[in-house]
């Protein structure tokens, strides 16, 4: 198995698959655990991707990495705007 974090920033209030309301913008780290193939060459499953935010108290939101670069790429075509959340699905 390994692990591995990346970090993402959004430029707008977010809304990914489970939260109640929109998270505030700002810096986030995203935790992805992949498990290694049995094949002949290296190749990894990923088996969990997680994206922590903190506002006041730390949170964990599963995400899968189709939704969360849409949520990225949706929040790059819309101009840095507080009041306008990029919703995720």
């Amino acid at each position: 198995m390994r692990t591995f974090s990346k970090r993402v920033t959004f430029l707008n209030p977010f809304l990914l698959p489970g939260m109640v309301q929109p998270h505030p913008p700002g810096e986030f780290d995203v935790l992805v655990e992949e498990e290694p193939l049995d094949v002949m060459w290296e190749a990894y499953h990923r088996t969990l991707t997680f994206m922590v935010t903190s506002q006041g108290l730390t949170e964990a939101y599963r995400v899968n990495e189709e939704s969360l670069d849409a949520l990225i790429s949706a929040d790059r075509a819309i101009p840095a705007n507080p009041t306008s959340p990029a919703l995720g699905r």
